[in-house]
Parts: structure tokens; C-alpha cells; sequence
């Protein structure tokens, strides 16, 4: 009779472990669903977050991007003739020459070259 009862008792052990096997793996189930949910949330939250600021960002460029082009159509725009050069010389003579306003035949001393007439194009020097 013995052998009935230990018989049973290894049975009562082994159900007992394998409930409590199979309610700690549920447990730990719900709490690894609970834990994606919880990260998936917080990528999303992150997700919004950049791209607030990706279109915020973008709204400061798009007019940084309108005034650049205004600037440079209102260049474009000018009414002095664009000068063709033949060689590099020419156009850093003009770039370089401060003095000479621009051109190499001695000028009044006083032109400034392109450098200085892009200044007064704009409105940083007087005209």
C-alpha cells in the first residue's frame, strides 16, 4: 500500500510544479506583452515628437530657402551687364583689384572692384 500512496503523492507533486510552471509562464507572458506594448508606445511618442520637429524645421528652411532666392533674383535682376571674361587672370584682377574699381586702366582709385560693389548692392556701404 506503500507504493499507492507515494505513487499518488508524486503525482499531487508533479500537477503542483506543473501548475505553478505554467502560472509563472503566463505571468511572464503578459508581463513581456505588457513591456512591447509599453515600448511600441513610447517609439510612437518618439516617432511624433521628431516628426513635429522634422516640419517645424522644415517651415524654417522652406523660408530661409524664399529669402535666399528673392536675394537672388534681385541680383539677377541688375542692370548692369554681365562681363564676359577670357581668362582667369581677368576675373581675379577684378575680384582682387579694390582700388582700381573693377578695371586695370588706373581708374579714379576710388570704385572698389565687384567685392565692394556687391557691399553697396546690397545696402552694407553707401552708395
Amino acid at each position: 500500500m506503500s507504493t499507492k500512496k507515494e505513487g499518488s503523492s508524486i503525482r499531487f507533486a508533479v500537477r503542483s510544479a506543473a501548475h505553478v510552471s505554467l502560472a509563472a509562464s503566463a505571468c511572464l507572458l503578459l508581463l513581456s506583452i505588457v513591456s512591447i506594448l509599453y515600448a511600441v508606445s513610447d517609439i510612437h511618442g518618439f516617432y511624433e515628437e521628431a516628426m513635429s520637429d522634422f516640419h517645424e524645421w522644415k517651415h524654417y528652411a522652406d523660408n530661409a530657402w524664399h529669402e535666399m532666392a528673392s536675394v537672388t533674383i534681385r541680383v539677377a535682376r541688375s542692370s548692369e551687364p554681365r562681363k564676359r571674361y577670357t581668362n582667369f587672370r581677368q576675373r581675379f584682377r577684378d575680384y582682387t583689384d579694390y582700388g582700381s574699381g573693377g578695371s586695370n586702366s588706373g581708374g579714379s582709385g576710388g570704385g572698389g572692384g565687384k567685392i565692394l560693389h556687391a557691399y553697396r548692392q546690397f545696402g552694407f556701404l553707401a552708395k
